[in-house]
């Protein structure tokens, strides 16, 4: 959740400073990509620790 607020705060100041949709589109998918691999981490490191019982 840490990671979120500074994402948030550097899509407000590309969108803040008028950069072209790519721009604000890649860190869309930036964000989105640091999403899934957080879920993705806390999945697999759940699994793990039960594999080790």
């Amino acid at each position: 959740m840490a990671l979120l607020t500074p994402l948030g705060l550097l899509l407000a100041w590309f969108q803040d400073n008028r950069m072209s949709r790519t721009a604000s589109k890649l860190m869309d998918l930036v964000h989105l990509s640091l999403t899934v691999c957080s879920i993705f981490v806390c999945i697999f490191s759940s699994y793990f620790f039960h594999m080790q019982d």
